[in-house]
């Protein structure tokens, strides 16, 4: 499993008031933070930039650049600062992402093509809204899929990402089943198997008492794995969640089994 960590986001005050100042210091003890939990690779959440993102992308990059070569997830609707991101980022960078709105669909796809990245597809409705169902998505997976491989974009290169709902929605119960199903569903409704991801942190957005959020984060993560799940977009500081998710990784490996590849509690 690919276990990417989305813990830094550009517009928390303590990284936007370092990025202001051209302080690379809080990102690179961010980014070494996090490597030593044990994370595969980084999301960076650039926010609202204003009129210098494209510099203000491109600072962050290198400064994280310098401590750590996992590979960098970036996420922004902006072509412009994720052009710049993708120039910085080097090697094994992450498009985040493409979905079936025009605007994302023209820019997103072609970049990951230019820069030879990956590109993270959201089943999302053009209109920009999460499809209704089970069925709906699985509509989406496949018109969103044939659009980006037609831009350019091959399978290998796509991950694609049902997306989680809070459980506090009407039909939240409803939808995380869904998106279980979906995960399990989609190689055989592709004709391919995809890299599939889930950001688990939606799940219990929204409020409710902290440990039964990490817990149902817990639950649903099992579930997903069973499914198919190969890669997940979590908060890499909830301790357990980041142990279950090391577990599920290991447990999905076929590799050599280790009590310490766990970590401890």
């Amino acid at each position: 499993m690919l276990l990417i960590a989305d813990n830094i986001q550009l517009a928390r005050p303590s990284l936007a008031g370092a990025l202001a100042a051209r302080n690379p210091a809080p990102l690179q003890e961010l980014a070494l933070r996090l490597e030593r939990k044990g994370v595969s690779a980084l999301d960076v959440n650039f926010g609202p930039l204003g009129k210098d993102g494209r510099e203000k992308a491109a600072f962050a990059l290198a400064a994280i650049r310098e401590v750590t070569a996992l590979p960098l997830c970036l996420d922004t609707p902006d072509p412009l600062v994720m052009e710049a991101a993708l120039k910085a980022a080097g090697k094994g960078a992450i498009v985040n992402g493409a979905s079936l709105e025009p605007k994302k669909l023209e820019s997103m796809p072609a970049l990951a093509r230019e820069y030879g990245a990956d590109l993270i597809c959201f089943l999302l409705r053009s209109d920009g809204h999460v499809a209704s169902g089970e069925g709906e998505r699985l509509s989406v997976a496949v018109e969103l899929v044939n659009a980006v491989e037609k831009a350019g974009v091959p399978q290998n290169r796509l991950i694609l990402d049902p997306l989680a709902v809070p459980l506090i929605w009407g039909d939240g119960l409803a939808q995380a089943r869904e998106v279980a199903s979906c995960v399990a569903l989609l190689p055989d409704v592709l004709g391919f198997a995809p890299r599939r991801m889930v950001g688990l942190s939606n799940l219990a957005s929204g409020g409710g008492p902290k440990d039964k959020r990490l817990f149902i984060e817990r639950i649903w993560l099992a579930m997903l794995v069973q499914a198919g799940l190969d890669t997940v977009l979590y908060d890499a500081f909830n301790e357990e969640t980041a142990r279950a998710a090391r577990a599920a990784r290991l447990l999905a490996s076929g590799g050599v089994f280790a009590w310490e590849a766990i970590g401890r509690p």
